[in-house]
């Protein structure tokens, strides 16, 4: 990940939250704005809760006896909370009546990242996907935005 990609979501995390508060009319006292290396260490996080797994996202701050003390030095849970609020990726609305028009320009920064995962990391044979971990029985709307996508 460059920084530009966190440098891209620290500013749109930026205007999300400032327009999220204009809307409501109001200002949120417990947002103050982000910087790259903050949204850097709650990507970090995340990360890391995808390889511990524990029952409740509290549980990654709780007590003395934290299993977590990595997560208790990048942020507390009300910050965390808080970035998870205002994550923003990626504002700029195409027109949606353009031919081009992507349906995923929203998350469109975190699809182009992965991109560049797959020319770093070749998996060997012992790679598993097991679609049945989540059951799923409605069809998507895009699918063939996401077939494109999946065949490039």
């Amino acid at each position: 990940m460059t920084n530009d990609f966190y440098n891209k979501i620290e500013e749109e995390t930026n205007k999300y939250a400032a327009l999220s508060q204009r809307k409501a009319g109001t200002v949120d006292n417990n947002w103050e704005d982000t910087n790259a290396e903050e949204i850097q260490a709650y990507i970090g996080i995340l990360i890391y809760m995808g390889l511990v797994d524990l029952t409740e996202i509290e549980d990654y701050f709780q007590g003395d006896f934290c299993v977590c003390p990595i997560v208790r030095q990048a942020m507390t849970l009300k910050r965390f909370k808080k970035l998870g609020h205002y994550l923003h990726l990626n504002d700029e609305r195409p027109d949606q009546q353009s031919v081009d028009f992507d349906i995923l320009y929203k998350a469109r920064p975190a699809l182009d990242l992965m991109d560049k995962f797959t020319q770093a990391y070749i998996p060997g044979c012992e790679l598993a996907v097991d679609e049945a971990m989540i059951g799923f029985k409605q069809r998507f709307f895009f699918s063939e935005t996401v077939s494109t996508w999946k065949a490039n």
